[in-house]
């Protein structure tokens, strides 16, 4: 078991590749608990797969590690994965979209109890493939979102956002270009700082397709790597549904055939997004299957806005499904990060979340099951299937019907 360190007592992780695309390894990093922490138990053990924030442009697995979550996941005797996904420019929503599926498909495969146990000398843990749950910070709630939404409730258990992207993105943080400043009252930003990135000089290569970026500032505390910013670049100036979608020209197109007013904007349907990208719209695919899900968001966010929230908990609501939500009242984006005093009330909130890994498993899903919550993923189904490790291993079932998820929190608002 490896030596722990000496915050929270988390262990060092075990590194696993979880996907090969076009020779680029995507790896995830696996944390695993102590023994005394499910004493007598199966060492098939429950895992919570975890993606970082960033816009989906910058940082990786080691990066905005939440480190509190963590440790909650390990307290229950779970493994928590870290994973890395490709990142925007020059990939799109599509790559990481397949990204995405292609980690369940890995851990939900005979191969990753093989890998995993090989890492720890052939005896230990392993990942419960039936016992499965989604989370994410930002951005990385945005990929627990696809997650739920197309694999739904059969292959993930349970899903966890934290001030997520993704919610609705019909909204003006996505398809108005800002004139002043929106986020943080930071200043707006040049073009000129990411021309390498989005407007290469001829004959300058192209920014290169990776799975991670490293968060390093120069002495004045300015990032030396312009992708920290570039996600707020892209929402300044309306693209960055642009970047996703890979279609230049789609969020003006989109914002012509959404009408300003909120009330309207929620009366809108799929068709306003094209077929080949609605499978990155987790507003528009059916919710009926989504897994329980908590959701936790700070009412003064002004880099996700808290209706984003609101309306993912609305649909939850109204199809039938689980949903918990814990509106942090004042506290800004990644809170939990920067700012003090949360603990109290996000700790027993999570830890009520984790308990739904603990259910009976219904056993196998059958594979006219898992065809049947895929939710059509039109232009990225091409994508997954490019993975050189996406298997198709049998996956588990838990129904919606098996969950007690009712929890009692003082400050939810809805």
């Amino acid at each position: 078991m490896p030596e722990a360190t000496p915050s929270y007592g988390i262990p060092e992780p075990l590194t696993v590749t979880y996907s090969v695309v076009d020779d680029l390894e995507l790896q995830c990093d696996l944390y695993l608990p102590s023994a005394s922490s499910f004493g007598g138990r199966s060492k098939a053990r429950p895992a919570v797969i975890y993606w970082h924030g960033g816009g989906l442009t910058c940082g990786d697995r080691r990066t905005w590690f939440p480190t509190w979550l963590c440790y909650l996941v390990l307290s229950h005797g779970y493994l928590f994965v870290s994973a890395d996904h490709r990142l925007l420019i020059p990939c799109t929503g599509h790559h990481i979209f397949s990204d995405t599926l292609a980690i369940f498909d890995f851990f939900q495969s005979p191969r990753a109890r093989e890998e995993v146990l090989a890492l720890q000398d052939g005896e230990g843990l392993w990942v419960d493939a039936e016992r499965l749950a989604a989370a994410g910070t930002s951005a990385g709630g945005y990929l627990a979102y696809i997650a739920g939404a197309h694999l739904g409730n059969e292959r993930v258990r349970a899903v966890l956002g934290m001030y997520s992207m993704g919610g609705n993105f019909l909204t003006p943080h996505y398809l108005e270009r800002k004139t002043k400043p929106f986020m943080n009252s930071r200043p707006l930003l040049g073009p000129e700082l990411f021309a390498p990135l989005l407007s290469p000089s001829p004959g300058e290569p192209g920014p290169k397709i990776i799975s991670g970026s490293q968060l390093e500032f120069d002495e004045t505390g300015f990032p030396k790597d312009p992708r920290i910013l570039l996600a707020r670049y892209l929402l300044q100036e309306a693209v960055w549904l642009d970047r996703l979608t890979g279609e230049e020209g789609f969020t003006a197109r989109l914002a012509s055939s959404v009408p300003a007013s909120a009330t309207a904007q929620r009366s809108h349907g799929p068709h306003v997004i094209p077929s080949a990208h609605r499978a990155l719209f987790p507003q528009f695919l059916p919710p009926q299957r989504f897994p329980p899900t908590l959701l936790v968001h700070g009412t003064a966010d002004t880099a996700v806005h808290l209706v984003e929230s609101q309306h993912v908990a609305e649909r939850l609501r109204t199809a039938g499904v689980p949903v918990e939500t814990l509106w942090m009242e004042g506290r800004g984006h990644s809170f939990d990060f920067h700012e003090e005093g949360w603990e109290e009330e996000v700790y027993p909130a999570v830890e009520k979340w984790l308990g739904l890994l603990e259910a009976p498993t219904a056993g196998p899903v059958t594979a006219q099951t898992s065809k049947s919550v895929a939710h059509a993923r039109a232009g990225s189904s091409s994508m997954h299937s490019m993975h050189s490790r996406s298997l198709s291993g049998k996956s588990a079932s838990a129904g919606r019907g098996s969950y007690e998820f009712e929890m009692e929190i003082s400050n939810v608002v809805l």
